[in-house]
This record gives C-alpha cells, sequence and structure tokens, in this order.
C-alpha cells in the first residue's frame, strides 16, 4: 500500500509506565492514511492505517503520543482485524480529552459566575492544578486566568460528574469552545485556551456558486427537539422543587420533556466541611441552570454541510477561517442562505486529501442519547 504524501508524523514513547516523561522515538512517515476531525466544541480525534510490522506494533502503544498537523495526540486504540492484514488501524485523541478521566469529586457551587469562569475553574481544580497530586494531569495546562467570552453570570452545581462532559454543556449551552496549543515540543505538553470564534459571516461564504464547496448535504429535523421543559430537584411529592421553562409554548411548537435533578442539593458541603444552604430562589437558579443545559441538548437541525474545494484560492481553512468561527452557507438547490458557526471540520489524506466542514448542530449519535440517561 501507498503511504501518504506530506504527512509526517513524530511519535513519542513513555519513558517508564508511569509518569508524563516520553522520548521522541520515530519520524513516521509511512501512513496509508489519516483522519483527523477538528472540533470547536470537543477534543480532538484521529484515525490512522499504518502498514502492519513488529516496529509499528511498537510504536503505536496507548497512551504513546502523536504529533500531527501542529497538535499532539495519544493513542487509545489500536487493531488488526486478521494478522494476514497489511495494515494496522489506530486510533486516540487530542490530550485535552484525558479530562475525561476525572471526575468533580467535590460539590462545585456558584451563585453567580460566568460560565467561561466555571469551565475554566473545572479544568483547573481536577485536571491541571487539583489540590489531590495524584490526580494532576501534567501534560495539561491552562492560561493563568480564565478569558472573558460571555456577559451573563449563572448559577451552576455539579458533583460526581465526569469533567469534560460538564465543560462541554457549559460550552455548547453558552457558545464559546476550546482549542489546543503545544507547550512544549521534546517532552509532549498542551495548554487547553477557551475562547469564542470570530463572526465572518460578512466575509467569509461557502456556496457552490462560488465554487468552494463541491457537494452539497442537507439536515432538516426537529424530531429530537424539545423546548418546554419540567425540571424537577430535590424533596418528594408536592414539597419537591421543581422549576417550568417556556410554559408558554403551545400546540405543535410546544415540546416537553422532563429532566430529574435531585442530584442538585439545596445544602450543600464545602471543601473545607462546612455547609452551605442555598435560598429558595438560588435554588431555582440552579435547577433553571440544569434545564438550559438540557434544552441545549435537544435544539432543531437546519443545516447544509457538504465538501470544500481544496483547491479554490477564495478562502483558506486556518488562514481566513478557522473551526469555531460564524461563516454564511448559501445553497441554492435547498433555497437556503444561513449564518452559522463552524463547528467541526474532518481532515482525510488518503488517494489525496478532503475536507468536510460540519456548519451548525447536527443530529444526535446515539453515544449522545446514551449519555443523557446518566
Amino acid at each position: 500500500m501507498k503511504a501518504i504524501e506530506s504527512i509526517d508524523i513524530e511519535v513519542f514513547q513513555r519513558n517508564g509506565s508511569t509518569g508524563f516523561n516520553f522520548s521522541s522515538a520515530a519520524i513516521f512517515d509511512s501512513a496509508i492514511s489519516l483522519r483527523i476531525v477538528w472540533n470547536y466544541q470537543s477534543y480532538d480525534s484521529f484515525t490512522l492505517k499504518v502498514p502492519l510490522s513488529v516496529v509499528n506494533v511498537a510504536l503505536f502503544q496507548a497512551d504513546n503520543i502523536l504529533l500531527m498537523q501542529g497538535e499532539f495526540f495519544y493513542v487509545d486504540k489500536t487493531t488488526v482485524d486478521k494478522d494476514t492484514d497489511e495494515f494496522m488501524t489506530v486510533e486516540g485523541k487530542s490530550l485535552a480529552a484525558k479530562a475525561m478521566m476525572r471526575i468533580i469529586n467535590s460539590t462545585y457551587q456558584t451563585n453567580s459566575q460566568l460560565p467561561e469562569l466555571v469551565a475554566y475553574n473545572l479544568l483547573y481544580k481536577h485536571v491541571t492544578n487539583p489540590t489531590d497530586a495524584n490526580r494532576k494531569i501534567a501534560y495539561l495546562s491552562l492560561p493563568s486566568s480564565a478569558p472573558s467570552l460571555t456577559t451573563t453570570a449563572i448559577s451552576y452545581q455539579d458533583t460526581y460528574d465526569v469533567v469534560l462532559d460538564q465543560v462541554t454543556n457549559l460550552m455548547t449551552t453558552y457558545g464559546f469552545g476550546m482549542k489546543e496549543t503545544p507547550t512544549n515540543y521534546q517532552n509532549p505538553a498542551q495548554r487547553i485556551d477557551l475562547y469564542k470564534g470570530q463572526d465572518l459571516s460578512n466575509v467569509v461564504q461557502f456556496s457552490k456558486d462560488f465554487e468552494n464547496l463541491i457537494v452539497e448535504s442537507y439536515e432538516h429535523s426537529n424530531y429530537d427537539e424539545r423546548n418546554t421543559w419540567y425540571v424537577l430537584g430535590e424533596g418528594e411529592g408536592t414539597a419537591r422543587q421543581a422549576v417550568y421553562i417556556n410554559m408558554s409554548n403551545t400546540g405543535l411548537e410546544r415540546k416537553e420533556a422532563y429532566a430529574d435533578a435531585r442530584d442538585l442539593q439545596q445544602t450543600v458541603r464545602n471543601d473545607d466541611g462546612t455547609e452551605t444552604t442555598l435560598t429558595n430562589s438560588q435554588y431555582q437558579q440552579v435547577l433553571t441552570q440544569r434545564g438550559k443545559e438540557k434544552m441545549a441538548e435537544r435544539e432543531p437541525v437546519l443545516e447544509v454541510n457538504g465538501t470544500i474545494n481544496l483547491d479554490s484560492e477564495l478562502f483558506k481553512f486556518r488562514t481566513d477561517y478557522n473551526v469555531g468561527d460564524r461563516v454564511r452557507i448559501t445553497s441554492k438547490t435547498f433555497n437556503l442562505t444561513k449564518t452559522s458557526v463552524l463547528n467541526s471540520v474532518e481532515e482525510v489524506w488518503e488517494n489525496g486529501h478532503t475536507m468536510t466542514p460540519t456548519f451548525g448542530n447536527s443530529s444526535p449519535t446515539i453515544t449522545d442519547i446514551i449519555k443523557r440517561s446518566k
């Protein structure tokens, strides 16, 4: 099988079986194919196909690190369907995905913080700078302070959920994202930055008429939409605390759902062992926040996507626009013009180079639906 051109991958192997010390082991230039998905409100991911050999089996072990296209990724899965195959498939994620391996192990409670500060603090306290050194993920870091991205403070409470899941909920609910930047190229390390993309909708436009989209795809669905919420917290029977969101919706436009938020407590234990009791108003604000997060997961979808023409000189990815930016999409076929955030770009190197964007929301996957029940 012929290797793809112009893709060099630096492979770092772990020194020993524990710790965060890595050394460069190889510059790998024999990849058969490579797929990277760059995301705005999640970690990035890759799938790499390489020739099957004893050397490559050793190179692509779990938790080894790859430097690809200016970002560090770790290996978390290697498969060979049959030992008679000539290739093996390597999969993994950007380093920020390790935040999936940490939980919020003490109650985080605030009555008034910007959502980006909540997200920053969750990462700081449980991933990059926890009080328990055993929990620290040493190759991840944050800037010295949280950025200012939104204008309205929120009430928020959580205990024992996965850190990255909660950060993702905050990003999708309040419209900001994250990106990763290497900070050490000798011993891999990466900084997580929370940010908000630029509004380029008056400048950057995608259309088959402009010849920067080759093929268009279309999705318009509302089967998953839920816009009227009953959010119930602690208590029993008629004494159970509750908030109701968008109760003025009527008829076919009213799509109801229930959120069990009994995990949110009115009296919470602080890190120092003391307790804080929220007023009824403060507790209802916390319940409302939970409802907003649930509603953000269940929005209607109206999007045109497609395949980007890499030969077009009109707009270049990472030069004129990037993941997280708001751009304009126009389709005569689907009679649609709208602005959308570029939520992800799938880059594939295999028999050439292709890029497929995802503008705005997409329908939930089975994994997304399973997560809702937890």
